[in-house]
């Protein structure tokens, strides 16, 4: 079934090179195609119960921005499986994505320091708010044309 998967979506499919060459592939953590895929699906259903919890706290702020932020974390961590550490942080910090990147980790980072060592909680919210449209906008900056979709969609709601 792996198989299957990793010629249709792999190095040898549509999206050839999108994992990676065959050197960074066999190298990642040095798991199999099989643990990579597992590795992926466990990391991203954590990533998304962890965001489901989070609904749950949505008065305390505090705690919704940990369990939100735990969620994105291992989202964000899922795809490491499937291509990698150096590809991933290769894409993540390429050219057209850095700034998105950068403020995207800034705001992880910032909302669990203001949750949990200041416990701040308006700065708290105002990081998730923050982290939210950096984790959309980052996003975004992997499908051909969804920023710009973005950047007219905002500028029609909010005329700037």
């Amino acid at each position: 079934m792996f198989d299957g998967l990793k010629e249709r979506v792999g190095t040898f499919g549509y999206f050839s090179g999108i994992f990676g060459t065959a050197e960074e592939e066999e190298s990642c953590f040095g798991f199999s195609w099989k643990q990579r895929i597992f590795g992926f699906i466990v990391c991203l259903a954590v990533g998304l119960s962890f965001c489901f919890l989070s609904t749950f706290f949505l008065l305390s702020p505090r705690q919704f921005a940990k369990f939100y932020t735990l969620g994105s974390l291992f989202l964000l961590s899922s795809t490491l499986f499937l291509v990698g550490p150096k590809k991933q942080l290769k894409n993540m910090f390429s050219s057209q994505r850095y700034m998105s990147t950068t403020i995207y980790l800034a705001s992880l980072f910032g909302t669990l320091y203001t949750a949990i060592i200041l416990q701040h909680r308006m700065l708290t919210f105002v990081l998730v708010i923050i982290q939210f449209g950096a984790a959309v906008w980052y996003s975004a900056s992997y499908i051909p044309f969804a920023q710009n979709c973005l950047k007219s969609s905002v500028s029609v709601c909010l005329p700037v």
